[in-house]
């Protein structure tokens, strides 16, 4: 027994020694439920003793209450925005990273300093769109928590699995499950800028996931066991500083082109500054180049296919969308040798 009456670290604390530890030294842990102290990330589910015993989004009724059904119509679904836009990952089944995709251009605000060039450090599979659609789950019941401090995401394999569309099989529940192992393996170094001097001042490393641990499917492959997912603390400290992207999860949902489900939240994390037109919307357009190519993770090899691929996706966002908030989205040529995607999107 160590001092204050806590007990040595020779094993995880039982459930009933952490609420005694909770009630004796607060200043030491400032959870006030062992539900909280999961949040936190202070102890792990695996390490509680009865989890039947938990209750709010740690019981199989609460961790479906964090993604509820998509409202229509609404942007309901969250994802911090440098996932969006940085060319973090690609489209389809990339057996490789894309030409020149190692080092990428990050800029993030974080406290006062921004993030320069990039490079992605880990010998890790490439990432997805399923490993991107992954992350908006693990954002969104995120957000739903409605705790900034929350270092820890409940979540079960069906209810990602039911979120990205996907049957509730083995082989589903496998490709979650891959998908999280490759998140918790993505690392990346970064230069740290100071925005006020302009000058670099450090470099940095970060990733996006820490841990996770994954339930069991029930005897109907459907719910089962609470898991959770454990961000790393840039990741936590970027969602609790409001740099997200909203995205309509109804949308989202029909969307089936890889491109199309990377296409739509970069849409969504622009900001049309023109004046709107007669009708009320707003139209702002980007240069089809590389830069564009390697944000919503396109890989193809030849600029006309990847012209024609980056068109496809616009057209099945609209089309899918039925032309409530996405008006128009095309591929127009300026002259011969320029291009540029010209969206129309009612609102703000």
């Amino acid at each position: 027994m160590s001092k204050h009456g806590v007990p040595a670290p020779d094993g995880p604390p039982s459930s009933a020694e952490l609420r005694r530890i909770l009630a004796r030294v607060p200043a030491q842990a400032p959870a006030e439920s062992i539900e909280e102290a999961l949040l936190r990330g202070q102890m792990r589910l695996s390490d509680v003793d009865d989890p039947t015993a938990l209750s709010g989004p740690w019981t199989r009724s609460g961790v479906l209450d964090l993604l509820p059904e998509p409202r229509p119509g609404r942007r309901d679904g969250t994802v911090e925005t440098n996932l969006v836009r940085k060319g973090m990952f690609v489209a389809g089944r990339a057996g490789r990273r894309r030409s020149g995709g190692e080092q990428m251009v990050l800029r993030v605000l974080a406290t006062r300093d921004r993030l320069g060039e990039i490079r992605r450090i880990d010998e890790g599979p490439p990432l997805t769109e399923v490993e991107f659609q992954v992350m908006m789950v693990i954002c969104t019941a995120w957000r739903s928590l409605g705790n900034q401090f929350a270092a820890t995401v409940p979540i079960t394999l069906s209810m990602i699995c039911k979120e990205l569309g996907l049957n509730y099989s083995g082989r589903s529940f496998a490709r979650v499950r891959q998908a999280l192992s490759a998140l918790t393996q993505a690392t990346f170094a970064g230069e740290v800028w100071d925005v006020r001097t302009n000058e670099m001042t450090h470099i940095r490393e970060f990733g996006l996931i820490q841990e996770w641990e994954a339930g069991r499917p029930n005897e109907r492959g459907r719910l089962g066991d609470v898991g959770s997912v454990m961000l790393r603390d840039w990741l936590r400290r970027q969602l609790a500083g409001e740099h997200q992207t909203y995205y309509s999860r109804e949308l989202m949902r029909g969307l089936r082109r890889p491109v199309a489900k990377l296409l739509l939240p970069y849409l969504e994390s622009e900001r049309f500054d023109a004046p709107p037109g007669v009708h009320g919307t707003r139209v702002k357009t980007w240069p089809v180049n590389e830069e564009l190519f390697a944000s919503v993770g396109i890989t193809d090899r030849q600029a006309r296919q990847a012209r024609r691929t980056l068109a496809l996706a616009a057209q099945e966002i609209v089309e899918v969308g039925e032309g409530r908030r996405w008006i128009r989205i095309e591929v127009e040529q300026g002259d011969r040798r320029n291009w540029r995607l010209v969206a129309e999107r009612a609102g703000g």
